[in-house]
């Protein structure tokens, strides 16, 4: 007896066939061996069919973003926190504004091109143009998030009438070094910090590599010269008192010609030698490593608004003299924050006039990047808080409740209000897990 194996198809049932004394017996393949065949295949094609359809594909990318955002590590969960804290008030935070940054390609691409033209050694002055909740400061914390990339050292400073004002270069040198910051040291007045890293670099190396090194200071005025030679010879000696009072100096605190003496040095900065004081602490800043200094002016109190005449007037002559002294100041980028009122009453004033290249102008965000700008602050919020029945929100629902709170305005919708508005949403669905975006945004 004889027996081949037929091959057909499953729908067909595979058929053994017999040959008895020459007659063909057809016999039916064992059933159970079929069906499990069969279930086999099935679940192959199940599994292949998941992983490469590109729709399954796209949904599985998005439970394993949903998965990473709830699962947050503890610093991520504490950024999350901060930065949703500080929107929640109307603020930029202090850090992680990368985070949620959308649109303004091409402001960002100019930042770029200005700090690889200052850090070759020139300097520039930049206004960026905005009504009050535009995203100015916003803006202005983005340019030193890319500062720290580049390694520059930054300054942001707050101009006011009262603690810092424009009319008086003095005081406002004293807070630019006062705020001074680098990458690794964010949180708090850095210069201190810069000094002693350059002292302890000096003291590693041998005697021969520390001459070479003095020796560039030549390229500081004198007393930039003596001040940072007896920073290192006082701290040689363990003398902190006169380490301390270098730090006054170079910081303005130093007020007069007296104290200045004792130091050994012949200026301090005042109106007049703030500018060249200061590009002198941008040179000393790049001579210990970094790639110069990137001061940023957020005016709270515009200069049109100064009670005095005569204060007004030196402000502007203030801003002339920023945008003027490029020989003074190398390896420095100045950004001026304001608002139109500043170009309308400074008509004649000044050189720089609204329309000028040297103005950035931030206009209102379009509805595409206000709907990534909600889903980018949505994902802060799910790593920062606990959440439940996390779909109400996702991005489908939270795109069309930003169409309709749109087409529910009445004005022009600023960056700021648009954030708070998608953070007090967040802020009620999160407390209440059955509310929906759409009944929130029906409530307010």
């Amino acid at each position: 007896m004889e027996e081949k194996l037929v091959k057909r198809s499953l729908k067909s049932r595979p058929l053994k066939i017999t040959v008895k004394n020459g007659k063909v017996i057809w016999r039916k393949k064992d059933k159970r061996n079929i069906s499990r065949k069969i279930k086999a295949d099935k679940q192959e094609n199940f599994f292949k069919s998941i992983f490469t359809s590109p729709r399954n594909r796209a949904l599985l990318e998005k439970m394993k973003e949903r998965v990473k955002l709830l699962s947050a590590t503890p610093e991520e969960k504490q950024l999350a926190e901060q930065i949703i804290f500080s929107l929640r008030q109307g603020v930029a935070p202090m850090e992680g504004v990368l985070r949620f940054s959308v649109g303004r390609e091409p402001i960002l691409k100019l930042i770029q091109q200005d700090l690889n033209f200052v850090r070759n050694g020139n300097s520039r002055l930049r206004l960026v143009n905005g009504i009050y909740g535009s995203g100015k400061t916003h803006i202005l914390k983005i340019i030193q998030e890319y500062a720290y990339i580049k390694n520059f050292a930054t300054s942001f400073i707050t101009l006011t009438a009262r603690e810092c004002p424009m009319y008086n270069l003095g005081v406002v040198y004293e807070h630019i070094v006062k705020g001074i910051r680098v990458s690794k040291f964010r949180q708090a007045p850095a210069l201190q910090y810069i000094l002693e890293e350059w002292f302890l670099r000096i003291k590693s190396i041998g005697l021969a590599e520390e001459e070479k090194i003095l020796q560039e200071l030549k390229k500081l005025n004198l007393d930039f010269k003596i001040a940072l030679t007896k920073y290192r010879d006082e701290a040689n000696r363990n003398n902190w008192r006169e380490v301390e009072l270098v730090l006054r100096w170079l910081q303005g605190d130093i007020k007069t010609k007296r104290e200045a003496r004792y130091l050994g040095v012949k200026n301090y900065a005042s109106e007049d030698t703030a500018l060249e004081m200061l590009g002198n602490i941008t040179l000393m800043l790049c001579f210990l490593g970094y790639n110069g200094l990137v001061i940023l002016l957020d005016e709270m109190e515009a200069i049109p608004s100064l009670s005095r005449i005569v204060q007004r007037k030196q402000a502007y002559e203030n801003l002339e003299k920023i945008l003027n002294c490029s020989s003074r100041t190398p390896n420095s980028y100045f950004i001026y924050a304001t608002t139109p009122y500043f170009f309308n009453e400074a008509e004649n004033k000044i050189v720089i006039k609204k329309d000028s290249k040297k103005v950035i102008e931030l206009y209102p965000l379009p509805e595409t990047d206000l709907k990534k700008l909600a889903i980018e602050i949505r994902n802060l919020y799910w790593q920062a808080y606990p959440w439940e029945n996390i779909s109400r929100v996702d991005n489908k629902n939270l795109a069309k409740f930003v169409s309709n709170f749109i087409n529910q305005q009445n004005s022009e919708i600023t960056a700021r209000k648009f954030v708070r508005t998608i953070v007090s949403t967040l802020d009620i669905c999160q407390e209440y897990p059955k509310i929906s975006l759409s009944k929130v945004l029906k409530e307010e």
